[in-house]
């Protein structure tokens, strides 16, 4: 009989508690890896909503602002944090106000809400732009938009709108 003259290859036991060991490292780190990146993704959804939710607000006062006739300074109220607008327009009036964070829009007396349940409006501040001959010439608007989930979540945005 021939003896065999290489050596056996084979892992021992140290050897398979090493590799296990290293690749429950492994696996932890991109465990961990995932929810943050989860978290950070959803996060930056939140963001992005606040952002639609702007961009919807300021689309629909900037259409009720194309043919307008005039704001009626009457019935508006002005350097208030809880301020509303009153646009007069050919058929009638549109009007924007604040009521216990509700962005509220009415349209010659129909009211409606058109802001997201998910959100509320802490402030909707109007300001008055003047022309050199002291006439209201359009608005200033000041809006501060809060998630109801996440109160850290919130977007202060400023704008003007003009008479045309």
């Amino acid at each position: 009989m021939k003896r065999r003259t290489g050596k056996l290859k084979a892992i021992t036991m140290v050897e398979s508690v090493i590799y296990l060991f290293l690749f429950g490292l492994i696996f932890i780190t991109i465990i961990e890896f995932a929810i943050t990146l989860r978290a950070n993704n959803r996060t930056s959804l939140e963001k992005v909503n606040v952002e639609k939710v702007v961009i919807y607000l300021n689309e629909h006062i900037s259409d009720s602002f194309k043919n307008t006739l005039s704001i009626d300074e009457a019935n508006s109220l002005f350097a208030s944090d809880s301020g509303w607008i009153r646009i007069i327009k050919n058929g009638g009036y549109k009007e924007y106000s604040l009521i216990n964070g509700n962005f509220i829009y009415s349209d010659n007396g129909n009211i409606i809400s058109i802001i997201d349940p998910d959100f509320k409006i802490e402030k909707l501040r109007f300001d008055k732009i003047l022309n050199s001959r002291n006439e209201l010439q359009g608005i200033r608007m000041e809006l501060k938009i809060v998630s109801i989930k996440k109160s850290t979540n919130f977007k202060e945005y400023h704008t003007s709108f003009l008479i045309k």
